[in-house]
């Protein structure tokens, strides 16, 4: 940085002025590119944030053997600096990104690459103790808390029984406390499954709501609330 002198001292005496304003000068004095040199006075001790801002881009060329592309100018951002961040796609020397939840996600292999398939035979959670209800408002019956991160579809099977033509057993899928599956009827004293695949994301609460219409009718009830799936692999041939 060449700074010039603001006096040459000799035997003068020093007041508070003349001090700072030697200090002013040296403070207030902002560096450009041209400032720092090999014969500058000072190297670099003060960054004009026009040519040199760390955030976002850096004045010159990085070149792609210290991690940059070697265009003049260019905004750097970690990838190209250590090539292992985080991408949307897991590829060569890159990272499979956290959810929201900062976990690793399990993605339904039935819509492509991941680690959770869709089943119709294996029980991954089950809510399976008979209840009977009776009232003619939705009432949740059975819950179950998503824990499995990033998957999109989850098959839900539950059985129904009950109810008469004139006043059938109700039942549909719930999420969040707010009404998400196909309305299920059943007008049939035996037990039928009903299955449904739909998407719930972590933390989803996956409910089981019923209804009964007013008027008498035989006793209502479910059971066997499911998630049906299984990770790793599926069978192809068998």
């Amino acid at each position: 940085m060449n700074l010039s002198r603001v006096k040459v001292w000799t035997a003068e005496i020093l007041y508070a002025s003349d001090l700072n304003a030697e200090f002013d000068n040296i403070l207030n004095h902002e560096i450009a590119n041209a400032d720092i040199s090999a014969t500058a006075a000072i190297e670099g001790s003060k960054l004009k944030n026009a040519d040199i801002d760390l955030t976002t881009k850096v004045k010159g060329i990085l070149p792609a053997s210290k991690g940059g592309t070697g265009v003049a100018d260019d905004t750097y951002d970690a990838d190209k600096v250590d090539g292992i961040h985080a991408a949307a796609v897991a590829t060569a020397n890159k990272l499979f990104p956290l959810d929201a939840n900062k976990l690793f996600p399990a993605i339904n292999l039935a819509g492509g690459m991941g680690i959770y398939v869709l089943d119709n035979t294996n029980v991954v959670a089950a809510a399976d103790a008979e209840q009977s209800f009776s009232t003619g408002d939705w009432t949740k019956k059975k819950e179950i808390t998503n824990h499995m991160s990033g998957i999109n579809t989850i098959r839900v099977k539950f059985d129904l029984y009950g109810g008469n033509v004139t006043f059938p057993a109700l039942a549909k899928i719930y999420k969040n406390g707010v009404a998400y599956g196909t309305q299920r009827s059943r007008t049939t004293t035996s037990y039928y499954t009903y299955s449904e695949d739909l998407s719930f994301a972590y933390g989803d609460k996956i409910q089981l709501y019923v209804y009964k219409a007013s008027g008498t009718s035989p006793a209502l009830k479910v059971r066997n609330f499911r998630l049906y799936g299984h990770f790793g692999y599926s069978v192809d041939l068998d």
